[in-house]
């Protein structure tokens, strides 16, 4: 048996609710997939530069359900994390405290999952990794180690 997720994908940029997600469900309700979902699922990434609360994003989220007559729909937040360097130039520290922060966030909101981005870097491109690309793990990696314990 599949699980059968809702992600309006684009539906929260930088907290502000868009109207991809209007148009995303308004199709799914006349394909009556609506009520079929198993969960819906959330992105949230908090940079110290720019915090938003997750808590604040889950419910505007749930209200959007509640108008589709799913409120009791679980949220899984499938992504989260912050990147070192990059945008906000996090440190590998910062980095540690946002995963930790978010982690924390998403068992106080009771998330069903909440999926840490991404494992390890890769040998080029954007550095979220709890591992860096040689192997050697970064401080995020015993943060994420001491909040799910």
């Amino acid at each position: 048996q599949h699980t059968k997720v809702l992600h309006p994908g684009l539906a929260y940029q930088h907290g502000k609710q868009h109207e991809f997600p209007h148009r995303f469900f308004f199709y799914l309700s006349h394909l009556e997939c609506v009520p079929c979902a198993d969960m819906g699922a959330l992105h949230h990434y908090e940079d110290l530069g720019e915090p938003w609360d997750m808590r604040e994003k889950v419910d505007d989220y749930r209200a959007f359900l509640e108008d589709w007559h799913v409120p009791d729909l679980p949220i899984a937040i499938t992504e989260t994390g912050a990147e070192v360097g990059g945008f906000h130039n996090n440190t590998e520290s910062e980095q540690a405290d946002i995963v930790g922060r978010s982690l924390e966030y998403c068992a106080l909101i009771e998330t069903p999952i909440c999926i840490v981005y991404r494992g390890g870097d890769e040998e080029e491109g954007p550095m979220f990794g709890l591992f860096r690309f040689d192997g050697t793990p970064r401080p995020a990696w015993s943060k994420f180690l001491k909040v799910v314990r």
